[in-house]
C-alpha cells in the first residue's frame, strides 16, 4: 500500500473475511479512518454480539488476526494498532457469562500464538493459496515480511502483550541474515526485515542478556556459520553484526535501496552504543 491514511483498498479486500466480520472490523475501520477515538475503538472492536454463537476464545483470535494482518500489509497503521492494543489491554474484565478478560493470560497467550503463526508463515519464501486469497495478495512477500518485523520490533519497546520475548525470534532472523552465506535474492528478501529490529528496537537488542533467558542450546545460537565466539548474545557479537551490515551494504549486486538500509542500520547501531540503558 502507498503511505497514506486511506485504508479503503485494504478493507475492501478483507471485508468478507471471518476475522473482519467477527473481529470488530467495522469499528477498526472507523478507528483507522479517524472517526472513532482509541478508547471507544477498543470497546467496540472487542464487543461480543450477544446473538452470536462465537466462543470467547474465537472472538479473541479474530480480533488479533485482524490486527496482525493489517500490520503485515499497512506499515503506516502500526502506531495506531499499537495504541489500540494498549487500550484493549486496559479493558476491565467482562462480567458477562463467557466474557473475555482482554488483559488476562489467555488473551496474551492467544496473541503470542497467532503472532508466531504469522511470523512462521511469512518466513517461508512463498505465500500459500489461502494467504494469497486474502488481503492485498499483490503486495510482494518482501514488503509483508519487512512490515511484520517492523511491527514486531515496535511492539517490544512498547511492551505490547509481553512481546519482549519475541526478541528470541528476532535473533534467529538476524543470525540467518548476518551469520550465514546468503544469495543476493535471499539478502534482498531478508535484509530489510532484519534491519527493522536494529532501526526500531536496537537498544533492546543491544541490552539483551538472552543467555539468561533461553537455553544455551537455543536454536538461534546453533545455526551460525560465522560466529565462533562465546555462545549467547554479547557486545562482541554485536560488533561483528555491525561489521556485517557494512560488508553487505558494500555488495554491488544488491539494490541501492537495500544497500541504503544497511548503511542506516550501521549508523543506528553506533547511536545505540552511545546511549545509556
Amino acid at each position: 500500500m502507498d503511505d497514506t491514511s486511506d485504508y479503503t483498498e485494504w478493507f475492501n479486500a478483507v471485508r468478507g473475511e471471518g476475522y473482519y466480520i467477527d473481529g470488530g472490523g467495522p469499528a477498526f475501520e472507523a478507528y483507522l479512518s479517524g472517526r472513532v477515538p482509541p478508547p471507544e475503538a477498543a470497546a467496540r472492536v472487542t464487543e461480543r454480539d450477544p446473538k452470536s454463537k462465537l466462543r470467547a476464545d474465537a472472538k479473541v483470535g479474530r480480533v488479533w488476526t485482524l490486527l496482525l494482518f493489517c500490520a503485515e500489509d499497512c506499515l503506516e497503521a502500526h502506531p495506531a494498532i499499537i495504541e489500540l492494543l494498549r487500550r484493549i489491554g486496559t479493558l476491565p474484565k467482562s462480567t458477562e457469562e463467557g466474557g473475555v478478560d482482554w488483559a488476562g493470560n489467555d488473551a496474551r497467550t492467544s496473541w503470542g500464538r497467532l503472532w508466531r503463526d504469522a511470523n512462521d508463515s511469512l518466513w517461508s519464501d512463498t505465500i500459500s493459496k489461502s494467504r494469497g486469497a486474502r488481503a492485498l495478495a499483490t503486495n510482494p512477500l518482501s514488503e509483508k515480511w519487512k512490515n511484520f518485523q517492523a511491527f514486531s520490533a515496535a511492539c517490544v519497546p512498547a511492551k505490547i502483550m509481553g512481546m519482549d520475548n519475541e526478541v528470541f525470534f528476532a535473533l534467529i532472523l538476524i543470525i540467518s541474515v548476518l551469520e550465514k552465506k546468503r544469495t543476493i535474492p535471499e539478502l534482498e528478501m531478508n535484509v530489510p526485515a532484519a534491519a527493522q529490529w536494529f532501526l526500531i528496537a536496537g537498544r533492546t537488542i543491544f541490552n539483551q542478556k538472552i543467555e539468561e533467558n533461553e537455553s544455551v542450546n537455543c536454536a538461534w545460537d546453533t545455526e551460525s556459520e560465522l560466529w565462533k565466539g562465546k555462545r549467547g548474545f554479547s557486545k562482541e557479537r554485536w560488533a561483528i553484526w555491525k561489521e556485517r551490515w557494512g560488508a553487505i551494504g558494500s555488495t554491488s549486486d544488491l539494490s541501492e535501496e537495500t544497500r541504503e538500509i544497511c548503511r542506516r542500520v550501521a549508523v543506528t547501531m553506533n547511536k545505540v552504543e552511545r546511549m545509556k540503558k
